[in-house]
């Protein structure tokens, strides 16, 4: 049952992972059309993340972000001390 709910926080945090990721990369594009970024440009009502925000390493800084990796940390090491000490 603990494994259960250790996969699915990591689970969840992969996903809320991914959302802060295209979160970013989306605001990275309205910094572009909006002429808040020099030397890039994209064309009206086109909706694709630059290639610059779609890298790996994009989704591993929000994977590792404060707001999405201390919480998840925090929620598997409550998990381990209450399987570890309470044995739920």
């Amino acid at each position: 049952c603990a494994y259960i709910a250790g996969a699915v926080v990591v689970l969840f945090g992969l996903l809320d992972s991914y959302y802060l990721y295209l979160e970013r990369g989306y605001r990275y594009l309205y910094n572009v059309a909006a002429h808040l970024v020099a030397g890039v440009s994209v064309s009206d009502y086109d909706m694709r993340i630059p290639k610059e925000k779609r890298a790996i390493c994009n989704y591993f800084e929000a994977l590792f972000s404060i707001s999405v990796g201390l919480f998840y940390v925090c929620v598997l090491v409550l998990l381990y001390v209450l399987v570890t000490f309470v044995n739920i």
